[in-house]
Formats: structure tokens, sequence, C-alpha cells
């Protein structure tokens, strides 16, 4: 049995043997571990997240790591043997997403090693905010624009017009204003709202509007 980073003479008669052993080093590529967030974590109302993780490595004391988002490469850091890093980011994409981390040693030849796949969902649950419609006033027979002021956090709102209580077709919506000309045929009181949801499925309609509608159709005398 030999003994690494020592040397042993063995004797033979009058000759003498010199034995000298190299220690092995092994060298692994590096090995990440993710710390958080969890796998399957959700983010409410919130683009923002802090990914950690902690590298370790057989062979160096430091390296460079890059953390990924959906397979795309985010953020390089030199990170320190076995100590966690985080990253905080800003601005991270509504849905689901996956985060991972490659690292890369300084041996020759380097060796690289990649964490797993995990997913976070950045969700958003606020509802479009609506006003009430206007005008409150219009003509029967008269081509009338209903408009109502709307915001999203998300924007790409989607809104339908409803006159009492039935949908009255699509609105079209151009920065913070939703509108749609609609002509009444005949004068009275009518409710009016715009129900606009967005693209996470949140959805708002408590704009009820009362418009009332003029007559002004001269009354037709017969002789």
């Amino acid at each position: 049995t030999a003994i690494l980073n020592a040397s042993q003479n063995f004797t033979r008669a009058v000759t003498t043997y010199f034995l000298t052993i190299t220690p092995f080093v092994p060298n692994l590529a590096p090995n990440i571990t993710l710390n958080s967030p969890a796998n399957n974590t959700q983010f409410n109302n919130t683009q923002n997240a802090t990914f950690t993780y902690t590298p370790f490595d057989d062979f160096n004391t430091s390296f460079f790591c890059t953390l990924n988002i959906n397979g795309t490469a985010n953020t390089t850091n030199l990170t320190t043997n076995n100590t966690a890093v985080s990253v905080s980011l800003a601005g991270l994409p509504y849905g689901r997403s996956s985060w991972s981390v490659n690292c890369t040693d300084n041996s020759t030849p380097a060796l690289s090693g990649s964490s797993g796949l995990q997913f976070f969902l950045i969700n958003d649950t606020y509802r479009p905010r609506v006003s009430t419609i206007f005008p409150t006033n219009a003509s029967e027979d008269v081509a009338t624009t209903f408009t109502a002021n709307v915001s999203d956090d998300r924007s790409n709102l989607s809104c339908n017009l409803g006159i009492n209580g039935t949908v009255n077709g699509s609105m079209t919506v151009a920065g913070n204003l939703a509108n749609r000309t609609v002509t009444f045929a005949q004068p009275g009181t009518f409710i009016l709202l715009a129900n606009c949801s967005d693209t996470s499925g949140n959805v708002n309609d408590t704009s009820a509007t009362t418009v009332t509608i003029a007559d002004v159709t001269s009354p037709q005398v017969n002789i």
C-alpha cells in the first residue's frame, strides 16, 4: 500500500528502490443548487424577483456563473465557491417562466456544470380600471360615440359596450380610452356600461351609467 504525499524505501539485497507518489486531485464540473424561489413559486402583481443559488466546485475558489431566464443568459457573476449568490431582476415577463444557472471553473480544460430547470409564475390579479360612460345625454337617431376611461397594469385591454344588460358590441381601445358609436332609434333612459378584461382574465364592469336619449322628432300632424 502506497501513502500519498510520501516516499518509501524498499530494500532487496543491496539494491534500494525509491517510489514517489504524486497525489491525484479530482477535478469535477461545478455543481449548482437552486435555493430560491422554490419551484413553481407564484409572484402576484409584481414583475420583480430575487434568485438565489449556491455553486460548488472541488478545484477552484472562485469562478463565473450565469443566471438564465427562459433559456437566455441574463446575468453573469464572479462567484465564490460554496457561497450563496443572490440576483435581483425587474421587468420579468408575465406568465410561466423558467430559471437555471450554469457555471464554468478555471481548470485546464475548463469544466462547465448546469443546474436543472425550475419554474416560476408572474401573475396579475388586478382588475382593469373602468370609469363611467360619457356623455350621459344624446339624441335619438343621432350617431353618438360613448367613451370610458380605462387602464390596466398590463394594457392590452378588450372591452365591450353593454346596453340594458345586453352586449351591444366591442369597443375600440386606444390608449386609456374605450369607445363605441351607437345610434338610438328611440328616446328614453338606458343603462350603459363598459365591460373590460385584460390578458390575465381579470374583468371589471363597474361603470354602469344612466344615459338619457332625448326625443328630437317633431310630431306629425295629419289634417
